[in-house]
């Protein structure tokens, strides 16, 4: 069993109080999945593949959220971006940046380093957390302005920064589609650009836990918080303001958004497994 698969059997033991074996033979079970057949029967396959679907399904729709939220608020600032028909829609309107656009922000990581681009990217966080019924608990309010201010691990924040670049390559015609011109087939996933990410933001960030420009990191100053490791499983979130991480279970490091995402999804998906 490979690591990623040995991770996935503990945080699944975990979330369902069962032994690494039982889980193991519950991640090795077949599940029935919803699927659009022209029968209109149900699909099955194996349990341990859905859930990284899953996972993979997380990470996208919180790329999503926090990449609609930044360029929103781009365009606020800025006035870049150009309202187009959504794919796929007559009706709906979505936000889009020109290859130059794109290509601006990312010279000199302008999307980070300018206050738009760091307003947009808080709006994107905010978004994110939002998305996931967990906005109150990843903000707190300041008594003295009433403003909002987001409160997080350095990984979470890494993960917008991650998902907002990753937008933005593409649209300058330098992400995944131009890699998939020269390797077809090639899938580069969501966890490496990720650890990148996180390697390189570990030098643009402060490393004080005190709120600067609307945003508090948790474990600003954690030695370790550019890790890629995972977290223990077990623990919910706390409130932001309750003077626990907003990330549940490990304070210490940074935290695998992964396996995070992999251990809130284990317990609706394997459940089901007969």
């Amino acid at each position: 069993m490979d690591v990623h698969n040995a991770t996935l059997v503990h945080l699944v033991s975990a979330r369902l109080e069962v032994s690494e074996s039982e889980a193991n033979a519950k991640l090795m079970g077949r599940i029935k999945v919803p699927k659009r057949k022209a029968n209109g029967r149900s699909d099955s396959m194996v349990a341990y593949r859905y859930l990284k679907r899953t996972v993979s399904h997380f990470y996208e729709g919180m790329g999503k959220a926090a990449v609609k939220a930044f360029l929103s608020t781009v365009k606020e600032s800025t006035g870049m971006g150009t309202l187009v028909s959504a794919r796929g829609s007559r009706t709906r309107m979505s936000l889009e940046l020109s290859s130059e656009e794109a290509a601006f922000l990312l010279v000199d990581d302008r999307f980070i380093n300018e206050l738009y681009g760091h307003v947009a990217l808080l709006a994107g966080a905010k978004n994110m957390f939002s998305s996931l019924n967990a906005g109150h608990l990843f903000s707190e309010t300041v008594p003295e302005t009433r403003a909002t201010t987001v409160v997080c691990l350095f990984a979470h924040f890494a993960l917008v920064v991650t998902k907002v670049r990753e937008h933005l390559k593409l649209r300058a015609g330098m992400g995944a589609a131009a890699a998939v011109v020269e390797n077809p087939g090639v899938n580069e996933g969501h966890r490496d650009p990720w650890v990148r990410e996180m390697a390189s933001l570990d030098l643009a960030l402060w490393r004080t836990p005190q709120t600067r420009r609307g945003l508090r990191l948790v474990d600003a100053a954690n030695p370790s918080r550019a890790s890629a490791r995972s977290p223990s499983a077990g623990g919910g979130a706390p409130a932001a303001g309750s003077g626990g991480s907003p990330a549940g279970g490990n304070d210490t490091g940074s935290g695998d958004a992964a396996a995070a995402a992999a251990f809130m999804a284990a317990g609706a998906v394997m459940e089901q497994v007969d």
